[in-house]
């Protein structure tokens, strides 16, 4: 003997969602029953059209977030780089002799670990970090989608 459930569960499985709407329970000769069957497959249908929707715009959602990010990198890569310029003049002043002491202020005998190796120390990170600055900005723009900072 078959249950009430099973009997219903019969109709919202038999319910063609290919099939034009007029035929949805069409193969049931109980009004009610048939009834039954066009109201599940619309609202089936209805919910489906939802679920695309909501699928098209979780796409959309996702595209705006990777481009929104892209230039963010690509904003944040430009300031770095101008940065990187900012210490690679300091450290060209330093080479040359123009970070003299100010006025009133007397060269000191700087001791082990002065001026010297922090400016070394600075060169080093400056050579690093700022070299891998540069040819992620080289590789942004030879790509052709980086564009100065902004998107």
């Amino acid at each position: 003997m078959t249950s009430s459930f099973q009997t219903f569960q019969s109709i919202a499985n038999t319910t063609d969602m290919d099939a034009p709407y007029q035929d949805a329970g069409g193969s049931y000769f109980d009004k009610p029953t048939r009834s039954t069957a066009r109201r599940l497959r619309r609202t089936r249908q209805n919910l489906g059209a939802y679920r695309h929707d909501l699928l098209v715009a979780i796409r959309v959602v996702n595209n705006v977030e990777r481009e929104m990010l892209r230039a963010e990198w690509e904003n944040w890569l430009f300031d770095e780089n101008a940065r990187c310029m900012q210490v690679k003049s300091m450290l060209r002043e330093g080479e040359n002799g123009t970070g003299a002491p100010k006025k009133g202020q007397e060269a000191q005998q700087q001791p082990m670990g002065g001026k010297g190796e922090k400016m070394e120390a600075l060169r080093r990170w400056q050579e690093e970090y700022c070299g891998s600055c540069r040819r992620e900005q080289d590789r942004l723009f030879s790509s052709g989608k980086g564009q100065l900072g902004v998107m």
